[in-house]
């Protein structure tokens, strides 16, 4: 009787030792439905790190959703109109949906002529989004309605409601262009699709100083820049020059990042003899905001 107890003793440890030593098996994934919000011409993917069987999208119009042909784990999503769809993606671990409520872009873009060979780029954002940028596709006239120059501009740090602005530089030896018949259009964007954005445009407060005298033929600009927030903050100080008229004459933009709390000086000269020579007062704009995940 001992020696049988003994045997089922020593029988119940290797077993018990054999479980332990057995791989973790990950779980299967449970069904469930999460939501995403995406922007019309916004690209993205979404995994669960195992194979994806079957890609469905509920409406197609809407949002197109396929396998992605080079990463197995990986299911691509394409907003193509505003609407709803739901996207139902299988793995062999298990299925994941999302209702995807795709929005229409919303951006006024409107070209201005500073001088001779620049052009202003100024997006406003009537989303209530932001995102980090956005490409214009723009289209440069003569006075006859030929197409002399069509590209595109990159514009940064587009915050709900707010305008931002980028220069387009051209040769006018190579053309003269009539800005009336110029335009230009929002064609792509790019944010972070699981990050909260928050603008911190008020939170940057900034003690400003223009010296004309300390090199003749430049005005040196002194800001002095501090974060009020913990956070993090980045985006673009935009420095607005005017002549007496009060007329926009030129724009300088002044990339700032910014740790939670910190202060930073930042020196900016600006040619008044050459470049800006009409330039009479100036004027502050600040985008900046957080990104937390």
């Amino acid at each position: 009787m001992k020696q049988t107890m003994k045997k089922l003793v020593t029988f119940c440890l290797a077993v018990v030792m054999i479980v332990t030593l057995l791989p973790a098996v990950p779980a299967k994934a449970a069904t469930k439905t999460e939501n995403l919000t995406l922007y019309v011409g916004e690209a993205i993917y979404v995994t669960n790190y195992y194979d994806v069987t079957k890609v469905t999208s509920s409406n197609k119009k809407v949002l197109a959703a396929a396998k992605d042909k080079e990463n197995k784990s990986h299911a691509n999503l394409t907003a193509k109109k505003a609407g709803t769809s739901t996207v139902t993606i299988t793995t062999k671990r298990g299925t994941m949906k999302y209702k995807v409520t795709v929005k229409k872009l919303s951006f006024d873009v409107k070209l201005t002529q500073l001088s001779e060979g620049e052009v202003l780029v100024s997006v406003k954002n009537n989303t209530k989004q932001t995102f980090d940028y956005a490409y214009v596709t723009y289209t440069l006239k003569g006075e006859d309605g030929a197409v002399l120059e069509k590209d595109k501009k990159m514009v940064d740090n587009l915050l709900p409601g707010k305008t931002s602005y980028a220069k387009i530089m051209y040769s006018t030896y190579d053309f003269t262009i009539d800005i009336n018949q110029c335009s230009g259009k929002i064609t792509e964007v790019d944010r972070s699709i699981n990050a909260k954005y928050t603008d911190r445009s008020s939170k940057v407060s900034i003690t400003d100083t223009m010296d004309m005298d300390v090199n003749p033929g430049y005005a040196t600009l002194t800001l002095k820049l501090k974060n009020k927030v913990s956070n993090s903050v980045s985006g673009t100080v935009y420095i607005m020059l005017y002549d007496s008229g009060d007329k926009l004459i030129g724009v300088r933009p002044l990339s700032i990042f910014l740790k939670g709390s910190a202060v930073n000086t930042e020196t900016v000269k600006i040619d008044t003899q050459y470049s800006y020579p009409t330039y009479d007062h100036y004027k502050l704009a600040t985008r900046a905001y957080s990104k937390d995940y």
